[in-house]
């Protein structure tokens, strides 16, 4: 399977920073928009579900997906533990973008991508970041 990577625009990171900051314990989560471009997903905004069983859930995927055709790109979840992100371990989910927060925050939140892949068997595979800032002169 390709090695696939993701890209926040700036748009992106704030909403998801923005959610991060007023949203609970864990329980937030929702899905991403975007498109891929080759083997990159380039996520340019979110919208918030009613919960982690609301995001998972393929009749909300398929609700969302008929309203935005083509442009759920994956999930976003604001927990950290490994077990949050077993509910969308699901074919509907296969080959989407799972962000989470990285456990040790230095400034901020940072965020660290899974992809859903399946193998006999559904499985995350992590998915690098890209960072786009000034080069070096």
């Amino acid at each position: 399977m390709l090695k696939m990577d993701f890209y926040l625009t700036p748009d992106a990171r704030q909403d998801l920073e923005s959610a991060a900051c007023a949203g609970g314990k864990g329980g937030t989560a929702g899905f991403l928009t975007g498109h891929v471009l080759g083997g990159r997903f380039i996520v340019e905004g979110i919208v918030a579900a009613a919960g982690i069983e609301a995001a998972a859930d393929p009749d909300v995927y398929f609700e969302l997906d008929g309203r935005r055709p083509g442009r759920i790109i994956g999930f976003f979840i604001l927990s950290a533990s490994a077990a949050a992100r077993r509910p969308f371990l699901r074919p509907h989910a296969c080959g989407r973008l799972v962000l989470t927060p990285m456990r040790a925050r230095t400034r901020g939140p940072a965020w660290q991508g899974f992809t859903i892949e399946f193998d006999g068997r559904f499985s995350f595979s992590p998915c690098g970041i890209v960072r786009f800032g000034k080069s070096p002169r």
